[in-house]
């Protein structure tokens, strides 16, 4: 909301290029080395040293890589303030792998709670030096040193968590072993970037840094439901999965579970911010971004979508199936690479527009890659979703109720979103319970909650 305030959308798209250039070298930063520390059935000394040794090396190696790369960037897209921005974020790559090797082991063992204090400390700490910078009109590189100070503080904190047994030392003769399964992680997470990067790249290239500027922000926005919800999700999932399999259990309720929480919640906010986009962009960002209220709907379509998608990518990643992560995350980045590019030579608004047939078809070549894999049944999937969306639109009548009532362009946003929030307290518990969803059962974990429905 600061940032929306205090930068115009042309710097927002200079950041969001440079962003969109270094996600290519962080998809690969580890090689998947935190994932195979998560999934392998007997972790040893051995292996932890081989994973640190890879996420170190790469590390030194894509910072330079970007340093040297930095100022042909700006050349490229004639923009000077990219060069300085990839130089400070290149230090970030030698930080990194200070605190991912602890990181993995919180998740292989699901310390969520302690995870959670990490990710926190590192988020707050970015906000705070971002804003800051910001608002004493340092421009788009003030992104870039709040990006760098949060990956210290995660490194720093990550410290304290870390295992006394843990060991320090290299181990090249293990990494090998590594890159078996990394290495296939490392090629999806480098596809899948690459896709997700396409609209920057394309954009800034051919409708300049307004348009990319407007994509990053309204995206930004429909992104908060991954970065709350489905960021959660995968992570817990992953591991849960993981642990699963190397205690030979059965997944496939524990996914089927999964994938009604998931559908669900996206649902849910996905028709919330189709009826509300107007007064929740004018209350976030304000009035300087209207131009992202159309933009906003199309991209939360895709987001209720494509949702389910990463709940396959955990379960595939958690068995150990890198392969099949490989080859389903090709298949539909090479779709959205083509939608993005026909769509973005045309218009930004006709590229947006393919995003919900680009996350439908995701979604089914996901479902169709794990569908054995899992061990469920189209037919139960297919009512686990109906089931799913129909308690969605039970629990989005708080927003049909103020789209009603103050119309889709209220005057005053706030009392709109306020009053869509308040409804939402007593609209989404009881949808859940009166359709009777899984998500009942958490619930009943919240004692207040339980008492008010029951």
């Amino acid at each position: 909301m600061a940032i929306a305030r205090l930068i115009q959308p042309d710097e927002l798209g200079v950041f969001s290029v440079a962003m969109a250039l270094l996600m290519l070298a962080g998809s690969i930063r580890d090689m998947g080395a935190g994932q195979y520390v998560v999934q392998v059935k007997e972790l040893t000394a051995a292996r932890v040293r081989a994973a640190w040794t890879l996420q170190f090396g790469l590390g030194c190696a894509l910072a330079l890589l970007i340093a040297v790369l930095a100022y042909p960037a700006g050349l490229f897209y004639n923009e000077s303030r990219i060069t300085p921005i990839l130089w400070l974020m290149a230090i970030a790559y030698v930080v990194n792998p200070m605190g991912s090797i602890t990181y993995a082991l919180l998740m292989r063992e699901m310390q969520f709670g302690r995870v959670a204090i990490m990710r926190f400390a590192a988020a707050a700490s970015t906000a705070l030096v971002s804003v800051g910078l910001a608002a004493q009109d340092f421009g788009p590189i003030s992104l870039a040193w709040g990006s760098l100070t949060g990956t210290c503080v995660n490194a720093l904190v990550s410290q304290f968590f870390r295992p006394a047994n843990l060991p320090w030392g290299f181990n090249i003769k293990g990494v090998p072993e590594v890159l078996g399964f990394g290495g296939r992680i490392a090629g999806s997470g480098l596809i899948g970037t690459l896709s997700s990067s396409v609209p920057d790249f394309v954009l800034g290239k051919l409708q300049g840094m307004h348009a990319a500027g407007l994509y990053s922000r309204c995206n930004g926005l429909v992104a908060m439901f991954s970065r709350l919800i489905t960021d959660a999700v995968f992570n817990v999932a992953m591991a849960l999965f993981a642990q699963q399999h190397r205690q030979d259990q059965d997944v496939a309720a524990s996914f089927l579970r999964a994938f009604s929480y998931i559908s669900m919640l996206s649902s849910s906010f996905a028709l919330g911010l189709i009826l509300l986009a107007h007064p929740v962009v004018r209350a976030l960002y304000g009035n300087q971004w209207d131009e992202t209220i159309s933009l906003t709907r199309w991209l939360a379509l895709g987001i209720a979508f494509g949702a389910p998608s990463a709940i396959c990518s955990a379960a595939c990643t958690g068995l150990g199936r890198a392969d099949i992560v490989l080859r389903a995350t090709s298949i539909t980045a090479a779709v959205w690479a083509a939608a993005t590019l026909v769509g973005a030579s045309i218009s930004l608004k006709a590229m947006v527009m393919l995003v919900p047939f680009e996350a439908l078809f995701s979604a089914f070549i996901w479902l169709s890659s794990v569908k054995a894999l899992v061990g469920f049944s189209w037919s139960t999937l297919f009512k686990t979703a109906m089931h799913s969306y129909l308690v969605a639109l039970g629990a989005a009548s708080s927003a049909v109720a103020v789209v009603a009532f103050a119309g889709l362009e209220p005057s005053h946003p706030w009392f709109a979103i306020l009053a869509c929030l308040a409804l939402s307290a007593l609209t989404v518990p009881a949808a859940i319970v009166l359709g009777r969803h899984p998500l009942r059962d958490e619930i009943n974990r919240v004692p207040l909650l339980k008492r008010l429905t029951s």
